[in-house]
This record gives structure tokens, C-alpha cells and sequence, in this order.
């Protein structure tokens, strides 16, 4: 299950405001992106590079 933090919410939000001021399109592609990134990423266990310097558990993801 997918379960996205109120910090994620707003920075996914900030980020598509300040796309959309000049392509507003862009901005919903991306934040349509990061979502199916999202999700997939709650599906599927231990994919991404481990980053353990930023705490336990945590894995990082390249967007295309």
C-alpha cells in the first residue's frame, strides 16, 4: 500500500506549481510520472540503491 507523506505531498505539489507557471502539460506528465513511481515502487520490495546514509530502509529511483 502506498502511503505518501504530507512533506512528499507538498514538495510533488510545489514542484508541479512551478512547472506549470511556464508548461503547465509538463507539469502534469511529471507529477503523473512520479505517482506510477510510486506506486510501483510500494509493489515491488527492494528495488533502487540502498541509501543508507539518509536512514534505514531507504532506496533511491531514477525517474526516465
Amino acid at each position: 500500500m502506498l502511503e505518501v507523506m504530507p512533506r512528499a505531498r507538498r514538495d510533488i505539489a510545489r514542484l508541479s506549481h512551478h512547472i506549470a507557471k511556464t508548461n503547465p502539460l509538463a507539469a502534469a506528465m511529471l507529477v503523473d510520472q512520479i505517482t506510477a513511481k510510486m506506486k510501483w515502487i510500494a509493489d515491488v520490495d527492494f528495488t533502487g540503491v540502498p541509501r543508507h546514509e539518509l536512514g534505514p530502509g531507504i532506496r533511491a529511483f531514477t525517474l526516465p
